[in-house]
């Protein structure tokens, strides 16, 4: 899957040149799209950074290639789920003289008259399709299907604009963003990784395939920040995800020193516990993500006396997953049943005792800290002893101010250290490659308005 998306990534930049202008191409989008990303070059760099995308598809110069990079370039998720690109042509003579460079170096076929278009096949797997003003790339697929896929791409490349993509909601959605790099997705089509915290948002009884994110991303220094908002087109649907977002209160900067800066990965939010408690059950992966230990306390009752800020952090160091929780808290009942809990856990669980309302439960499956700091008003859930010691100090080397003013006053924020994620994922080409492009990246953060 890695390589498949690797490949077609590669195909998208090598098509992205070849972008210019006209007044329609953004109605080739089919209009029941999944997902639709706009890419602005203005806004994404400078002469550098395009030089560098010249440079990884073997050119050193983009001024003869038909390039107008004053307009948005297009990537989409078919109803099928396929790949597609659009972007604009102004000269098709360019264009073509692109492709002959291309067919010589054995990357794409020469291009072949299919109702009125033209079309060539790149790196054996994406279908290119090219009118007067548009260039659509879709993809991967075996070239036992390229026929039907010619046929869907003729479909898309005649589009009238009063049926196609820039007549839609969808489209209207996506204009209003300003940013490098504008997505609006079904919530189901994005990754787990983006789509889980996104969820959170979501009531239990929402129908996801009505369930969107519409989201800003733009590079800041090393940083990249995705700015999203749920919401549906469906005014019902949308007015029961403004009830849930309404639960959320804002993110506050009184714990984020605590956040290390090379940590894994951090989610912050806040809310009162009963309403966290409900959220936790209709999304299983948060439960699974906040809380690791099994029956033997009563998470329950210690998710109700949460009522604040709340900071969850994950690293993985290659030989144990270290996971952290601190929160801020309404009151502390739940301390009367640690004696019931002890008495009643299961055979090879142990509860203890090892300081002032602190405690460690640990059996060969996990071994976990909890406990309520010396302030009496945090509790802490950690599988780092060091972290229930130390819950409220501030970090050796904490999130820089920036990266913390992006999460200040959201509904939750989520910040991931990529060389961090690197280094327990495992070096490899298409990633290396990447931030090479990105120019340095280290940190993402993704927030919730």
């Amino acid at each position: 899957m890695e390589k498949r998306i690797f490949r077609f990534a590669f195909v998208a930049v090598l098509m992205a040149l070849l972008s210019s202008c006209s007044s329609n191409y953004v109605d080739v989008i089919p209009r029941n799209a999944k997902a639709v990303v706009a890419f602005s070059p203005r806004q994404l760099g400078g002469d550098g950074e395009l030089g560098m995308l010249g440079r990884l598809v073997g050119m050193e110069a983009l001024d003869d290639c038909g390039i107008n990079l004053k307009e948005n370039i297009y990537l989409f998720v078919a109803p099928d789920g396929m790949f597609g690109l659009v972007a604009e042509v102004s000269s098709e003579s360019n264009v073509d003289k692109f492709f002959s460079q291309l067919v010589e170096k054995h990357i794409a076929t020469e291009f072949e008259s299919y109702k009125g278009y033209d079309f060539s096949v790149v790196d054996k797997s994406f279908l290119v399709g090219k009118s007067s003003n548009a260039l659509l790339v879709m993809g991967p697929s075996v070239a036992a299907e390229h026929l039907v896929l010619k046929r869907r791409m003729a479909k898309y490349l005649n589009a009238e604009s009063s049926e196609g993509f820039s007549d839609s909601e969808m489209y209207a959605r996506l204009s209003d963003i300003d940013a490098g790099v504008a997505v609006v997705a079904q919530l189901k089509v994005l990754p787990d990784n983006i789509a889980i915290p996104f969820s959170m948002t979501m009531p239990k009884e929402a129908p996801l395939e009505k369930c969107y994110v519409s989201a800003a991303v733009n590079k800041q220094g090393n940083v990249i920040s995705i700015e999203g908002e749920t919401f549906s087109f469906d005014g019902q649907v949308n007015d029961s995800i403004k009830a849930m977002k309404d639960k959320f209160k804002p993110i506050s900067d009184t714990y984020l020193n605590t956040i290390p800066a090379d940590r894994l990965m951090t989610l912050t939010c806040s809310m009162a516990g009963n309403d966290l408690l409900n959220m936790m059950r209709s999304n299983n992966e948060m439960r699974t993500l906040l809380f690791g230990v099994n029956t033997s306390i009563d998470i329950d009752k210690m998710v109700r006396s949460v009522d604040g800020q709340i900071v969850v952090g994950y690293d993985d160091n290659s030989k144990e997953n270290n996971f952290s929780m601190l929160a801020e808290v309404a009151n502390t009942d739940w301390l009367s049943d640690v004696g019931y809990w002890k008495r009643s856990s299961p055979q090879g669980t142990v509860i203890e005792e090892v300081g002032d309302r602190k405690f460690r439960i640990h059996s060969e499956a996990m071994d976990v800290y909890f406990g309520i700091d010396n302030s009496g008003k945090l509790i802490y859930i950690t599988s780092d002893d060091d972290v229930a010691d130390n819950c409220t100090i501030a970090a050796a080397k904490p999130l820089g101010n920036d990266i913390r003013s992006m999460a200040v006053g959201k509904k939750f924020a989520i910040v991931v250290n990529i060389n961090s994620f690197v280094k327990v994922i495992g070096i490899k080409k298409g990633i290396g490659t990447l931030l090479s492009t990105l120019g340095g990246i280290d940190t993402i953060v993704v927030t919730e308005n």
